[in-house]
Formats: structure tokens, sequence, C-alpha cells
């Protein structure tokens, strides 16, 4: 019974990567026929040995039939506009990137009063267009008329499947600059308000500290880390600690244990609910925060019906949620991390952490001995469960993995979260006084003491197993295969 849910969306997810990775699969129309007369026959049957096939059936159906819908009614229409030109009607989705002679910026195309023969009512873009006298913001209403087309492979950066995985099916630019007009909207959604007023929270940020120690701790707030020094980042993903720069449910973890420090359990429950909507906007909606938040309100939901909440099954239906919203958000890097991360510390992490306590007999010595020492193992237990999970995409995607994150982790227990809330509450309270000047301090000799850590454990060699190894990678398939089993 527990395993049901999670096999048929896992199935679910298998369906939806064939048929958004294959050409050769989405061109046998009977694949589907075959597999739904499979799954009525054993429906039929009634045999309680085939109800887990029932429901593997079930998931990759669903999986290969929503996608052919999503297929006819959204991505082929839209890429039927590529090659071509026309007269659109826009709204600016977030604050645009500003290159020498034009800006590039994500716009949502309102399809009926773009003119465009669509039964959809909006599609993304990334248009480049004209620089402004007046920087673009999210509500912005643009009119001009665009040229479409789809992203190409040149450099080895395959930005068509890139963009289709952040829900943009065609590229754009201004086909003609004496259309191009840009309006303010006189009362933007909430969800714009959010992406505004994220902005100027960095902005408050930007003013207040130094270039590396904003770019950073922007990066570890929202999730921005376009102004973060490259040697930085590169210092962050080999000792482990690029999961800090993505928001995720680390963060949404230090935003729920600040409301419900401040308003207590029930109330600083439903305050973070309403935080968290309006948090995913402010950090770009990326598919690792949207699956922290619903995995959160699901939580929500069983505290307050006071039923259980089982993790595993609240993971499945956030995968869902995402595969509903854009199937093709299967082949986001984001969302293949963060989902193998958060499966492993859900299967594993438990199971490292009694093992290893079991022999630390010692931490039994006086009450802060064991807090100290659990608190440590519990560092160790998710780090080498999500380390095991997402070492085959590293691999694959990165050439290589770090194993430091154990002990970058170890050494930053703590850090992260004192940072975070000092951080956001310096950004709501950026006025010049005595307690600005504590907090400043206190993030500064963190971020020092963090850049440390980073820099030290990620230039050991040893730590960072590469993938062009046979050796490393004989190596790593053992150790996943073992501890799996």
């Amino acid at each position: 019974m527990y395993l049901r849910f999670p096999l048929a969306v896992f199935a679910m997810f298998a369906g939806v990567w064939c048929e958004t990775q294959y050409e050769l699969f989405r061109q046998q129309n009977w694949i589907l026929p075959l597999l739904s007369i499979l799954l009525l026959i054993c429906i039929l049957l009634k045999k309680n040995s085939s109800i887990l096939i029932k429901w593997a059936l079930a998931g990759v159906c669903i999986g290969i039939f929503y996608t052919a819908l999503y297929n006819g009614f959204v991505t082929e229409p839209v890429k039927m506009l590529n090659q071509r030109r026309a007269d659109v009607y826009a709204v600016v989705a977030e604050y645009p990137e500003i290159y020498e002679d034009t800006q590039r910026v994500k716009l949502k195309i309102d399809t009926k009063k773009s003119g465009l023969n669509m039964k959809i009512p909006y599609f993304y873009t990334l248009a480049y267009l004209p620089i402004t006298e007046n920087e673009l913001k999210p509500s912005d209403i643009v009119k001009s008329k665009l040229y479409f087309y789809e992203g190409s492979d040149n450099g080895g950066f395959d930005r068509k499947n890139y963009y289709s995985g952040e829900n943009i099916h065609i590229l754009s630019e201004c086909a003609y600059k004496p259309s191009f007009k840009t309006e303010q909207t006189n009362n933007p959604s909430v969800i714009f308000k959010a992406k505004i007023f994220a902005e100027n929270l960095k902005t408050n940020i930007e003013n207040i500290l130094n270039e590396d120690e904003s770019g950073f701790i922007k990066g570890l707030l929202f999730g921005d880390t376009e102004d973060l020094s490259v040697y930085i980042k590169q210092d962050f993903q080999k000792a482990g600690l690029s999961h800090i720069l993505a928001v995720s449910g680390m963060h949404i973890g230090f935003l729920v244990l600040l409301f419900t420090a401040i308003f207590g359990k029930r109330i600083g429950i439903i305050t973070a609910c309403v935080a968290l909507f309006l948090f995913i906007p402010m950090t770009g909606a990326s598919a690792s925060v949207i699956r922290a938040v619903i995995m959160y309100f699901v939580y929500a939901v069983s505290f307050f019906i006071r039923r259980d909440n089982s993790a595993l099954h609240s993971l499945c239906f956030a995968l869902m949620v995402l595969l509903f919203l854009n199937p093709y958000s299967v082949q986001s890097i984001s969302l293949q991390l963060s989902f193998l991360a958060t499966i492993g510390i859900i299967l594993f992490s438990n199971k490292i952490r009694l093992f290893l306590l079991k022999y630390l007999y010692f931490a039994k010595i006086n009450k802060l001995v064991y807090y100290i020492t659990n608190t440590i193992v519990n560092v160790i237990s998710c780090s080498v469960s999500a380390c095991i999970f997402i070492a085959p995409i590293m691999l694959l995607q990165f050439g290589y993995v770090s194993i430091a994150s154990v002990f970058a982790n170890i050494l930053t227990v703590g850090v992260f979260s004192a940072l975070f809330i000092c951080s956001l509450v310096l950004s709501l309270f950026s006025t010049s006084n005595p307690f600005t000047y504590l907090l400043v301090s206190i993030i500064h000799c963190l971020s020092e003491y963090v850049f440390f850590i980073a820099d030290k454990l990620g230039n050991i060699n040893g730590f960072l197993l590469y993938g062009d190894s046979f050796e490393i990678n004989i190596l790593v398939s053992l150790f996943y295969g073992i501890t799996v089993i």
C-alpha cells in the first residue's frame, strides 16, 4: 500500500521522460494503446499480486498521455512560430539581463491580445530587446514585433532543451525597433509585487555589504548568483556547498524556523505558508524551491487535520505537480538534483544515523556531548545520503563529484541558518543604527569563515572524483551499489 503512489509517480516520470526526450518513442503510436490494454487486463484479473503492476502501468500511461496532450496544446503551437514574425502584447515576467546594446528578458505573451491563433492563454519566451531608458521590471507591458526562433546547441550548450526545462519553448528578438513600446502597469499582481519586493531587498543588501558578501548573500537568500565571483562559485562547487546557493528545502526550513520561533507552532505554520507562497516568485520559481514548498504545504495540511505525513509521498506529490505544470521539467538539472538528493535523505539518512550512533557509546556521557555528536551524525548521514543519489548526475553533467561536502557541511553546521536569518533581517531593516552594524559584523565574520572553508576544502584534489577516471567510476559504482543494497 505504501509503495503504490510513489511507484505510480516514478512510472509517470519514466513515461514523461521517454515522451519528451526521444523522438522515435513519440512516433510509436502503438505504445500507449498497448500499455492501456495491459492495464485493463490487469484490472480485470483482480489479482492482488498485480497491484503494483497496475499502478506502474497507470503511471506510465498518464505520463505519456498527458505529455502528448501538452505537446499538442502547448509546445507544438508555440514551435509553429519558429522563423516567423508577429506583433505581440506581453508582460515582463522577470528583471532583464543588461548587455552593451541589448537586454534579455523573460516575457509572458498574451495570445489573445497578440492575435495569435492558439488555445492556450499565454506562453513564455526569452526575448532580446533594445535597451530602454528606464529599466524594465516585472509587470511592465511590452508591445513589439518579435522574430521567433528555436534555441541552438552552439558551443556544446543545448539551449533548446535547457530552456524547455524552464518552460520556455521558443526564443525571440525584436524584429523592428520602431515597433518596440513599453508601458507600466498601475496595479501589478501579487506575484509581480513579490518579485519587485525581492529586487528591493537585493538592492538593500548591495548598498550595505561589499561585492563578494552581497553576491553571496543574494545567492543564499534568493538563489541569485549573478554578482558572485566566479572563483567563489568554483570553490563552493568543489567543496560540495553549491546547494547553499540554490534555494531548496534547507532555506525553506530556515524560514519556517524563523516564523515558528516568533509566532509559535500553529500560527507560525500558517504564517510560513503565506510567506512561502510569496517566496516562490521571489526566488525565481525554480524546481527545487517549488518542490520544497509543496512538501511543506503537505506537511502543514497533515498537521492541521492530524494525519501522519509521509515525506516520500509528499515528495512524489511535488514531482507530480511539477510534471503537470511542465513535462519538460524532467530535463531540468535543478529538478533532478533536488529530487534525487531528497530521495536519498528520505530513504537512507535515518539508517546511516542509527548505524553511526550505535557505535558511539561515548556520546551518552552527558547531554552536551550527546547533542553535539547527534548534530554531527545528522549532518554526515544527510550529506552521504544526498551525495550517493546525486553522484551519477554530477558525474554525467559536470564531470566530477565532490566528497568534500561531508566535511564542509560538518564545519559549517549552524552557520548558514544564522547567516540566512541575519541577512533576511538586514535586508528588511537596512537603516543605519547600531543593530544594523551588529548584523553586518556578524554576516561579515560568518561569510569570511564560509569562504575560507570553501577555499581550503575545494582545493584539496583528493576530494574531487572525476568521471573520466575508470577507477573512480568503478569505486563510485561499487559505493553506490553497496549503499543502496
